[in-house]
Order: structure tokens, then C-alpha cells, then sequence
């Protein structure tokens, strides 16, 4: 089933970095018309993926707004007409989706070794026209709202491999700590990319350096995230696609 995506561009260079990388992600689970590609958590904080370098324990907090509610058809807006086609031929038409996430982070350096272990707080709400004929009007609108603890990732690096500790090795994992029960107003289950949890346990492997220029510091970091693991979803097997940054 074909059906119609709602999101609002945002103009912070961060931001609009983070979702290009999410849309990567999203384009390699070969499920193009999914219901909603909102179950990115991807955080904009370099430190938060896996990398410190003050020495010692560090604490952060941050909280992310991602409100799609702009409907797309391709790689640009849909127009009214296309939107009206689409509900007439029965396809189902995403109104809404806002995801609030809010992720705290409690960071070791030592001298050779680090662990980052973050644990998100997230709430997602989101509403679909789900029948031919309904859009824009609420017959037959099904909405859901669900929040929870979500995936907990733990994620080390091993930075022994130069006096001066700019190289480093990233590993860890992402946990199936989030809940994956979330159900529409009608108690049909929602969509598995609208739960709060993926339902599956991933690897996280990657690498940094870093150097100074002049009175300038830099650093390249990457890293990519695989389910290993994953979880049925009412019969189907759910299987998120892989998360490069």
C-alpha cells in the first residue's frame, strides 16, 4: 500500500543533518512506503555517541522536537490533487507524527578506555486517515499516542593505540529496552516504525580521530548500527534498516 508521509523541514544545519542521515537509514530497509520513518533517535550530540574526552565521569541531558506534519509525495510536497488521488484510489494518508525525546547520558573517561550509556525518555503521537474517502475529513481517522523509556544504548571506545589518544575504536549496543505494545484508538497495533522501541538488539561499531590545527581542533567520527537480532511483529518479522553518522 502506497501511502503519503507528513513532515516540516527545519532550517538548523544540525538538525537538517540528522534527518538527512536518518532518511539514509530509512531508505535501506527497502520498505519505501512505510507507515511513518519517525523511530529515529538519533542524537545531534557528537559526545552522546560515544565520544568524551574530558577525563573522568560527565553527565548530559538533551531533549529533541521532531513535528512531521507536512504531507510529501516523492522528494517534495504533495499537492492537494495528488493527495485527493491517492485517498480515492484507497491508499491510507499520514496527517501527523511529533516525537519528543528526551535522552540522558552518563559518561567515563579513563585513560585508555570509555563507555557511554544513554537512556531515552520518548513520546510520540501520531494520526492516520485510513480509509478511501475520509481525507481531509476524520471518518475513520485512527490516532495513537504512546510513551516510554526507549532503547538504551551502551556504547565503550579504546583509545590506546597512540600516546596521545586521538585514535579511537568504537563499540557497543543498542538494548530492546523500548516499548513495542503501542496500540491505535480503535486497539489495532501500531505500525512497528511508530513504536518506541525497534523491538531489536543491534551492534554499534566504529571509529574517530582527531587532531589540531594551528589553535584549531578536528575530528572525524563514524560509526554504523545493525540489528542483530530482531522481533515479530503480529506474525512479520521487523528488521530496521542500518543507521550510518
Amino acid at each position: 500500500m502506497q501511502q503519503l508521509h507528513a513532515i516540516r523541514p527545519r532550517s538548523a544545519l544540525r538538525i537538517a543533518l540528522s534527518l538527512i542521515i536518518a532518511g539514509a537509514a530509512l531508505v535501506n530497509t527497502g520498505q519505501a512506503f512505510a507507515c511513518a520513518a519517525c523511530g529515529c533517535t538519533l542524537s545531534t550530540n557528537w559526545q552522546t555517541q560515544g565520544i568524551n574526552t574530558t577525563p573522568g565521569y560527565s553527565f548530559n541531558l538533551a531533549y529533541s522536537y521532531l513535528n512531521q506534519n507536512q504531507q510529501r509525495y516523492g522528494s517534495g510536497k504533495a499537492s492537494a490533487a495528488q493527495i485527493a488521488a491517492l485517498n480515492a484510489a484507497g491508499n491510507e494518508i499520514e496527517d501527523y507524527t511529533r516525537t519528543q525525546t528526551l535522552t540522558a547520558a552518563l559518561n567515563y573517561t579513563g585513560d585508555a578506555w570509555g563507555a557511554t550509556v544513554e537512556l531515552p525518555f520518548v513520546k510520540r503521537t501520531h494520526g492516520t486517515f485510513t480509509d478511501a474517502g475520509t481525507w481531509p475529513t476524520t471518518t475513520n481517522y485512527l490516532s495513537s499516542s504512546d510513551s516510554s523509556i526507549g532503547d538504551i544504548r551502551v556504547v565503550g571506545r579504546y583509545t590506546g593505540f597512540s600516546a596521545d589518544r586521538s585514535t579511537g575504536l568504537i563499540i557497543g549496543a543498542k538494548l530492546p529496552t523500548g516499548s513495542t505494545n503501542a496500540t491505535f484508538n480503535d486497539g489495532s497495533p501500531v505500525d512497528p516504525s511508530l513504536q518506541i522501541g525497534t523491538g531489536s538488539t543491534d551492534v554499534i561499531l566504529g571509529g574517530f580521530i582527531a587532531g589540531n590545527i594551528d589553535h584549531y581542533g578536528w575530528f572525524v567520527h563514524g560509526t554504523v548500527q545493525h540489528a542483530v537480532s530482531t522481533k515479530s511483529f503480529n506474525g512479520a518479522e521487523y528488521h530496521p534498516g542500518d543507521t550510518w553518522s
